[in-house]
């Protein structure tokens, strides 16, 4: 990595997590499903059992470390989600710029990001979405430099390959919807394989086999021993099974909440806010320009099948996220259940302009038009998703 990246990660980091954590507490109740997350972070701290058996603990071990660190009050239990935004969003910069292999376009990709209203919501409230999606993205990152890049040794890139395994499986251990992230990528390296393209199989059968299948799930079985442990209660292959097979029927059983119903086919051009949910709504320079951008790299990848190997990883992740949802059995799907997908079109964008030589319009790149937009239409929806109080709430301008 060179210093430039270096420091542009650091001062992204900085920036985001000041943004996110300020005035983190605006919201003093708990919010959606901090009602289950929380009293479990809670459960865990004080040794007793997690009732909320619907997800793996990961994501709740994690927010009950912020609660630690901060006490049991609204900035302890977002701190986690603060600082996993954080690293999503520099996550996204490195990915974008290992994508793209320029640094304009990785940080223009990260600007969208951090503006796109999406993310600032999600690493301000404490659920387990943040979580397990930054681990997806050290997960893709960690794939990405083993299966793209050519200037590391075979050995080192056989580690990427374990590295990406251990972070899909703290994925799967925050949220099951990790594992169609590490899907997608086992279809990508199966085409990649296939055709020989970047030298994967020198990998090895057997490096990808126990990299990306068996650690996985050793890391899943051990976060449920681990956790098992910490709250001194029996732990056996029969547990685990149990545990699982408990989520599975809370899943299948769960009626969700009729009123944050919203059908995965309305998410895309979505122009109305969650109120009951810091007012999300995504940016509309970001989510609809995005959807473009992603048809452009689907057409892109039909064009040259062979070397667009970028956009086809980004138009499977993405569309994977979202078409899950048809099949899976859940009878309410909320509009954010789109946040991984949301958090990869700042990335097409970027991959879509730099296919295109960096247009301009009227003279004015029109990367500069889209940075200026997006960022205006987050300082029109700040006020809301901060909380802020009378007057300042309608400060820019309500919505209807």
């Amino acid at each position: 990595m060179t210093v430039r990246l270096t420091l542009a990660s650091v001062l992204l980091e900085g920036l985001s997590f000041a943004l996110f954590f300020f005035r983190i507490d605006s919201l003093p109740i708990r919010q959606i499903d901090e009602n289950y997350y929380v009293p479990a972070a809670r459960a865990f701290l004080g040794g007793t059992a997690d009732d909320t058996l619907q997800h793996p603990p990961l994501g709740k071990i994690i927010i009950a470390v912020g609660i630690r660190v901060l006490g049991d009050r609204p900035e302890g239990w977002r701190l986690a989600s603060a600082v996993f935004g954080s690293i999503t969003l520099v996550a996204i910069f490195i990915w974008a710029y290992m994508l793209t292999q320029d640094f304009g376009l990785a940080l223009f990709a990260a600007i969208l990001t951090i503006f796109n209203n999406f993310l600032y919501v999600m690493a301000r409230i404490a659920m387990l979405d943040v979580f397990y999606f930054t681990f997806v993205l050290l997960g893709i990152l960690a794939f990405t430099r083993a299966i793209l890049t050519t200037d590391l040794s075979l050995f080192r890139r056989r580690v990427f390959v374990f590295v990406a395994g251990l972070m899909f499986g703290a994925a799967i251990s925050c949220k099951w919807t990790g594992i169609v992230f590490q899907a997608c990528l086992l279809l990508l390296l199966l085409y990649l394989r296939i055709s020989d393209s970047h030298k994967v199989r020198e990998l090895g059968l057997a490096t990808l086999v126990l990299g990306l299948g068996v650690v996985p799930l050793a890391t899943y079985y051990t976060v449920f021993g681990l956790a098992s442990m910490a709250l001194h209660l029996p732990f056996s292959l029969h547990e685990f099974v149990a545990q699982n097979v408990s989520m599975w029927k809370w899943h299948r059983a769960v009626p969700g909440n009729p009123t944050l119903n919203v059908r995965w086919y309305q998410w895309f051009f979505r122009s109305s806010p969650e109120r009951a949910f810091s007012y999300l709504v995504g940016n509309f320079v970001v989510m609809w320009t995005g959807v473009g951008a992603v048809i452009l790299c689907a057409w892109n990848w039909w064009k040259n099948r062979t070397l667009a190997v970028a956009e086809a990883m980004l138009v499977l992740l993405y569309s994977a996220n979202v078409l899950q949802w048809v099949v899976i059995p859940q009878r309410v799907t909320c509009y954010y259940y789109y946040y991984p997908s949301a958090m990869l079109l700042g990335v097409a964008i970027a991959l879509a302009i730099g296919r295109a030589g960096r247009p301009s319009w009227a003279g004015v790149r029109v990367s500069l038009v889209l940075m200026i937009a997006t960022f205006l239409f987050f300082l029109f929806s700040y006020p809301h998703m901060a909380g802020l109080q009378a007057p300042f709430d309608c400060a820019l301008g309500c919505w209807p």
